[in-house]
């Protein structure tokens, strides 16, 4: 219903009391307001994103900047206007929901016009944000191709990425969630521009998926809006399982982008003196080492357990560098991948890097397919396709993926270990399972426990060829302690009892320091500013991943410069804006631009795992630079001067303990506290101790602080900072202004002309 404000009013026929009453008594609307018996209900029809709000009561933080990956399809040859019309786009509906929900997209709008049925599909959306949004939505795209070719139809496909506003648009009356910028405009131009049954991206989605991808490179074309020509590239699909393992060169190849200097990679890490993971490792696989010994002679379980940011993959490149070079193991991978139809990666890794070890003793064909029909039993050999280790690229798209039920797995398990086994009966093997655990908000149990079912039946096959006089295997398992299941596993557990877990945690101070100078060339440390240092440092929170994508983006945004000096030594200068210093140059850089890396993919990752009242309360504390208290968060959205209830600030307060106990936020200090009320002008120790009456914290993470600044909008910043302030000075003063009031209140009122009644009578 519309409502009308009150202009004037006849106080001759009504008053402003009967009015208030009246309007309170005629009041219908709750009745319009959505029940929240009725929300379970209105899911299907309201986005994630804003149920969750609606249900916490943070509606207002739905507004937001984020990065996004956008797809627009174009689906040609429908008539929704006829029966057999209607019936076919409602399994179009379903083909192209099949294709995104899985890949933990969302599907934001559906239209019919004169050019076909329209669809705009959003990766980033929250709470489904992940950090590879642009390969999800490329993938998912060969995926709706495949469901709408299914139907007999033609589509076309523009995918891009970029930085967008997703919110709530519209008036009282409607509102809808939507996203709103260029990468959706342009999205819907490569569409137009695309032919039939293909796949045009932009260069920002290129560059982030090229290493996964096949791509050809096509003519720029101009789009209405744009002045300069635009780069496309047309997705041919996934990129051939390469030559995994060691070649006949002596060449390691991993399934994924070697890191490590010492295996052909350009990271420096395995070089520092400092870090003790890898002098932990070298007297591990020493063969002086008790450990060490039994794990390369006889065979054993080495567990590397951690996020992949504190080095995990380094470390593993480094202990399998050590297994073939030192004790001439053969290399064998095992990866999960941690998307929809992949949950048989392992074994076709396995498949692969056996076939490659097996070449140098024998004479087998070039192609995969072909040598697994020659080398495993008649039995298994109706199971070889479901690997699909050939999926050629013809200029048709081609996926690589296979899906394949789940019945089917232990068989193909069988099939591999016989590949194992035959190699393992001639060299000892060094064998990687690497478990990718990826962004997904949802779990992939499929993925996970096929997974778990290939580490176990390597580890069972370890210790059965070791009473039988095979060669030793030895079990390299690269895990996230939050995969492990619950109570653990044969294998985790044998590597346990012989002490071969590897925990990897945050980097310490001197390591990150290091760690610096060689990915700068800086020897011995020297020339690097402390401005960049202390930066680094805050924004990477111990991660080697993180320092290495700092150094990386701040060079290429020509924040950092490295120069050599008169005397041939290099050093790193901060690039200066007029006026600024070294520490504000490098706070003003814009650390929300960098999408493509891991670190702001994590981050955003994180904030969306959070529940709405968490979210909302990390995304209102980095607007303060000091401490806050749960009054400064409620300020805005629920103070008790607007006529909040205290439910209100116990909501908040329970939020505010649970991203503590997540190291998200810490409890602040008394000199921070000191510091903090500067702010408001205020000094002594009597305003101290008001502040002192409410619990206060902090928000550590600069890292954390950056992005959710860059969520919010600047309307939001400003009325949180000023509704803070506001509330602050009304504590400080308010008190005991309404303490004289009630005092006064207190004291008998006589009114004037009665005190003074005696001396009037007395003067007549």
């Amino acid at each position: 219903p519309e409502f009308h404000r009150l202009v004037g009013l006849d106080t001759d026929i009504h008053t402003y009391p009967t009015v208030k009453i009246a309007s309170q008594k005629y009041d219908k609307r709750n009745s319009f307001r959505l029940q929240p018996a009725h929300i379970k209900i209105a899911q299907r029809y309201i986005p994630g994103a804003v149920i969750k709000q609606i249900e916490n009561g943070t509606l207002q933080y739905v507004n937001e900047m984020r990065s996004i990956a956008v797809i627009f399809i174009q689906v040609i040859g429908v008539d929704v206007s006829t029966d057999s019309g209607a019936k076919v786009a409602q399994q179009l509906m379903k083909a192209i929901q099949g294709g995104c929900y899985p890949h933990e997209g969302n599907l934001n709008k559906f239209l019919v016009d004169d050019k076909g049925l329209l669809f705009l599909c959003i990766f980033g959306q929250p709470p489904l944000v992940h950090t590879d949004d642009a390969l999800r939505a490329t993938l998912s795209s060969f995926d709706m191709l495949r469901g709408v070719m299914g139907l007999g139809l033609e589509a076309r496909f523009g995918v891009t990425t970029g930085r967008c506003f997703c919110g709530v648009v519209g008036s009282n009356s409607r509102q809808e969630y939507t996203c709103l910028g260029d990468t959706v405009n342009l999205s819907a131009r490569l569409m137009a521009s695309a032919r039939k049954n293909s796949v045009l991206v932009d260069e920002a989605t290129y560059n982030l998926t090229k290493g996964t991808i096949v791509y050809e490179r096509l003519d720029p074309i101009m789009v209405k809006g744009k002045s300069n020509l635009i780069p496309i590239f047309r997705a041919l699909g996934i990129q051939k399982v390469g030559q995994i393992g060691q070649s006949r060169q002596a060449q390691l190849r991993f399934p994924w982008t070697q890191r490590c200097s010492s295996v052909g990679g350009p990271d420096p890490i395995d070089k520092l003196t400092t870090w003790g993971k890898l002098s932990w490792c070298d007297s591990l696989l020493s063969s002086e080492s008790s450990q060490g010994s039994a794990l390369v002679s006889e065979g054993g379980v080495l567990v590397i357990q951690g996020l992949a940011e504190y080095g995990t993959l380094e470390l593993c490149e480094y202990v399998v560098h050590l297994a073939v070079q030192k004790h001439g193991m053969a290399p064998v991978f095992a990866c999960s991948r941690a998307r929809p139809g992949q949950e048989v990666n392992p074994l076709k890794e396995l498949c692969a890097s056996c076939v490659e070890s097996l070449r140098h003793a024998e004479q087998l064909p070039t192609d995969l397919t072909e040598v697994l029909m020659q080398l495993v039993p008649e039995q298994f050999q109706d199971l070889v396709p479901f690997l699909g280790l050939d999926a050629e690229l013809d200029g048709t798209l081609k996926t690589g993926i296979v899906h394949v039920d789940e019945d089917k797995v232990p068989r193909m398990i069988e099939m591999a270990m016989v590949l194992l086994e035959r190699l393992a009966m001639s060299r000892p093997c060094v064998v990687v399972c690497n478990y990718a655990l990826g962004s997904n908000r949802m779990s992939l149990h499929s993925s996970r426990r096929a997974y778990w079912q290939v580490v176990e039946a390597i580890h069972q096959l370890r210790e059965r060829l070791n009473g039988q006089g095979g060669k030793p295997i030895a079990l390299v398992i690269v895990v996230p302690e939050s995969v492990i299941p619950e109570g653990s596993t044969e294998s985790v557990e044998f590597a346990k009892a012989n002490h071969c877990v590897l925990n990897c945690e945050k980097m310490d101070r001197t390591s990150v320091l290091e760690y610096m100078a060689c990915l700068l060339g800086l020897p011995g440390g020297q020339g690097l500013p402390d401005a960049l240092t202390e930066y680094t440092i805050a924004l990477a929170d111990g991660s080697p991943h993180y320092v290495q994508e700092i150094l990386v983006e701040l060079q290429n945004g020509n924040a950092i410069q490295v120069t050599d000096d008169p005397h041939g030594s290099k050093r790193v200068e901060v690039v200066l804006p007029d006026g600024k210093s070294e520490r504000q140059a490098l706070e003003d850089v814009e650390i929300a631009n960098w999408i493509h890396t891991s670190m702001v993919g994590q981050c955003m990752s994180l904030l969306e795992s959070l529940d709405p009242d968490e979210a909302a309360v990390v995304k209102m504390s980095a607007v303060f630079l000091g401490p806050f208290s749960v009054p400064d968060l409620a300020a805005s959205s629920s103070s008790l001067w607007g006529g909040a209830l205290r439910v209100d600030l116990l909501r908040l307060f329970k939020a505010c303990l649970q991203l503590r106990k997540k190291d998200i936020l810490a409890d602040a200090t008394v000199d921070e506290l000191d510091a903090s009320s500067h702010e408001i002008g205020s000094k002594g120790t009597a305003h101290l101790e008001s502040m002192a009456e409410f619990p206060h914290f902090k928000l550590h993470s600069l890292l954390l602080r950056k992005m959710a600044q860059s969520m919010t909008l600047e309307q939001q910043r400003l009325a949180i900072k000023r509704q803070a302030l506001v509330n602050r000075v009304i504590n400080q003063g308010l008190p005991a202004r309404m303490e004289n009031v009630r005092k006064n209140r207190a004291n008998q009122h006589i009114p004037y002309y009665y005190l003074h009644m005696e001396d009037a009578t007395a003067a007549r």
